[in-house]
């Protein structure tokens, strides 16, 4: 009977050791899990930060500190979590890891602050400081926590974003004339200020696609639309005008899908997904997939990026 129970138990354990190597090989051939970051409240009350797995479904908050926790971007790598925060008073600029651990205070200087990005490379992150009565844009040497102000001119900037190549900051502005926004370039090493594209409406938001290869960006027009900006040819293509996003949209890493919030028909608020090479075939055909299942304020959704 002993040696019926020892080589039973050896053969689960076997068994148990084989299982454990297969699921170590199925995670390393399969891709990983898509994930975005996101700023919600489900209550009405204070925002915190929550990661989604999207296919799953499946949601976790990171951050239970009372006050907004706002504006979630991840750093290239994945590992860590830029965000906006008042749970000092101020809203000020904040890191922390993947997990929501290790939280610690970037800014201390007493303006608010909002739309941070990280930079491609990693190195530094840009965000927008309320200076001399208008949103200016400031740039942190993380290696450092030294600041250094790229803007100093009473222009609004608006949802500013890295260029693939991290020599420039595009942005949204009416600096050329009062009431008319539109995009221009920023380099960060000179400072220089250029127009870039006039495009076919009231800007609200932009952002790069990863390759470079599209400048995505919302205009505030009957019905508002989302549309492209063609690098390659220079021409604008009209991506989606059936549902108006209220957040600046963000690029999937493989660039095949953005992702942002609106409002649908019914009212009710969510995070939203398009497939882009679908509504470059048609318009017509291209409906945004909802991806939040719980009723809610969303804000600021980023996809995580890949494993390097």
């Amino acid at each position: 009977m002993t040696r019926f129970l020892i080589q039973a138990i050896g053969r689960i354990t076997l068994g148990c050791a084989c299982l454990l190597l297969l699921a170590f090989a199925v995670g390393r051939i399969l891709p990983p899990e898509a994930e975005i970051v996101y700023a919600a409240t489900l209550n009405q009350r204070d925002f915190d930060i929550f990661r989604m797995a999207i296919y799953r479904h499946l949601v976790a908050s990171i951050t239970h500190a009372s006050g907004n926790n706002i504006g979630p971007v991840w750093s290239p790598d994945g590992q860590h979590i830029a965000l906006i925060s008042n749970r000092e008073g101020v809203y000020s600029l904040y890191m922390m890891d993947d997990q929501g651990h290790q939280i610690q205070r970037l800014t201390d200087e007493p303006l608010s602050k909002h739309s941070p990005i990280w930079s491609p490379d990693g190195k530094t992150i840009l965000y927008v400081s309320e200076q001399l009565d208008y949103p200016q844009l400031m740039l942190m040497d993380l290696q450092t926590h030294t600041t250094q102000l790229l803007t100093t001119d009473r222009q609004p900037y608006i949802t500013p974003d890295w260029s693939p190549d991290s020599q420039h900051v595009t942005f949204i502005s009416d600096r050329s004339t009062i009431g008319d926004m539109n995009i221009f370039n920023l380099d960060v090493q000179t400072g220089g200020i250029q127009p870039y594209i006039t495009t076919p409406g009231h800007d609200l938001s932009l952002s790069w696609s990863p390759d470079g290869h599209y400048l995505l960006f919302t205009v505030d027009r009957l019905p508002p639309s989302i549309y492209l900006w063609d690098t390659k040819t220079t021409q604008f293509i009209l991506l989606h005008t059936a549902i108006s996003p209220n957040s600046v949209p963000h690029w999937s890493p493989d660039g095949r899908y953005i992702i942002y919030t609106a409002y649908s028909k019914y009212g009710v608020m969510g995070i939203y997904q398009l497939d882009i090479p679908r509504c470059l075939q048609t318009t017509e055909r291209c409906p945004p997939e909802l991806l939040t299942l719980t009723p809610g304020v969303y804000a600021s959704p980023q996809w995580r990026p890949l494993p390097k």
